[in-house]
């Protein structure tokens, strides 16, 4: 099965929500066959709080969409932080590509997407015939963003 790339579109906006639906209705729709496509959403919008803010404060949150810039992957499920380091980098003009492949382990292999400016991170195990992914970045290695995502 050929690779499937993500490339970032220009304007698109997801509702925290509704990606995580589309992301976990993908994963089950697709199968097997997710494993050339397990794509992070490329924005999400999500609703945070301050706690506890200093006597004068007053939070305002501007509702603007996150962006997509980087995947970790895990063995397990994320909240138990078993972040899997790349098995190769390769550097190529001002980017370089990580590579991941991945074994059976009995406890999945997990995705984690990441966005600008917010904490929150959408989760999702991979199909266990996912054996490889890679992401390529641009940018200085001390501030990458990630471009594209492939898997299969």
């Amino acid at each position: 099965m050929a690779p499937v790339e993500q490339i970032r579109p220009r304007k698109r906006t997801i509702p925290a929500g509704a990606a995580l639906a589309m992301l976990a209705a993908g994963l089950m729709r697709l199968g097997p066959a997710l494993a050339a496509d397990p794509l992070c959403p490329p924005e999400i919008t999500v609703e945070q709080q301050a706690v506890n803010p200093p006597a004068g404060f007053k939070p305002f949150d501007r509702k603007a969409p996150h962006r997509w810039v980087n995947a970790e992957f895990a063995d397990g499920p994320p909240e138990e932080m078993a972040w899997l380091a790349p098995d190769s980098s390769q550097r190529k003009g001002n980017g370089f590509t990580n590579v991941w492949t991945f074994g059976q382990t009995g406890r999945g292999t997990w995705i984690s997407c990441a966005y600008d400016g917010t904490s929150v991170e959408l989760t999702a195990r991979l199909p266990d015939t996912v054996k490889r992914c890679e992401i390529r970045f641009e940018g200085p290695t001390t501030a990458p963003v990630a471009k594209a995502l492939s898997c299969r």
